[in-house]
């Protein structure tokens, strides 16, 4: 049970502020750790929380072109692929943030990965990525998004209530504010009512990631509530 949000903020900072926590798949957890991934070829460099079990990340950043990026399962459609290594290749391998969009695209329509929703943005605009079987829904959200374990423009066939009312909540904050700051996201990501978006037994991680004149990650391998640690970039 995801929860994920993009936000981009209008002629202020930080310009963007980008939350992914992750909750436990139904697939199950064989341990996780912050992990830097290369590519030498065109030299992009992603951060994300890497997943023992699937070998891929909920959620990542790419540094180069800061193109950030997020995953939630859908429970509908089962296939042969890995949505967390999907999400890895595409922010490894994309130039642009329209190089992103079309790979998800390529890669999704074949139908060869099971039901998701996947956020994807940069520092002007937010995607939202929806797949079922060989049906894919890309929309543009402008300047914010939210993401749960539930289809926004995909038909549902069924309806998950605490996905709905954890999306209603992220929605309803964000609108509440001129502008999204690093607070706001450490409080959305560690909420407990009235919704559960940090839920304890379940939740696994959460990375939050804010672009302005710096560069700021943060994460947790625990419980939100209990704090975040800050990777220095430079260092990387």
């Amino acid at each position: 049970m995801c929860t994920s949000f993009a936000y981009i903020n209008e002629d202020s900072e930080p310009k963007v502020m980008f939350l992914h926590n992750r909750d436990l798949p139904k697939e199950g957890f064989k341990g996780h750790e912050i992990k830097v991934f290369y590519n030498k070829q065109n030299n992009n460099k992603v951060i994300g929380i890497y997943d023992y079990r699937s070998g891929g990340i909920p959620c990542g950043f790419e540094v180069k072109n800061k193109i950030y990026g997020g995953v939630a399962n859908v429970s509908n459609y089962v296939g042969k692929k890995s949505r967390g290594i999907l999400l890895l290749n595409i922010l490894m391998k994309c130039n642009s943030l329209d190089d992103a969009i079309s790979n998800f695209e390529n890669e999704l329509i074949n139908g060869e990965y099971s039901s998701a929703s996947y956020i994807i943005g940069n520092q002007d605009k937010v995607y939202i990525v929806e797949n079922r079987a060989s049906e894919v829904k890309i929309q543009d959200k402008k300047k914010f998004a939210v993401l749960t374990n539930q289809f926004e423009f995909i038909k549902n066939e069924y309806v998950n209530i605490e996905s709905v009312n954890r999306k209603i909540f992220v929605i309803e904050y964000l609108k509440s504010k001129n502008k999204v700051i690093l607070q706001d996201a450490f409080k959305i990501a560690s909420t407990h009512e009235p919704v559960e978006i940090c839920r304890h037994g379940v939740t696994l991680s959460s990375m939050i990631v804010q672009i302005s004149s710096n560069l700021d990650i943060f994460y947790t391998l625990n419980y939100p509530h209990l704090g975040f640690n800050r990777l220095n970039i430079e260092s990387i």
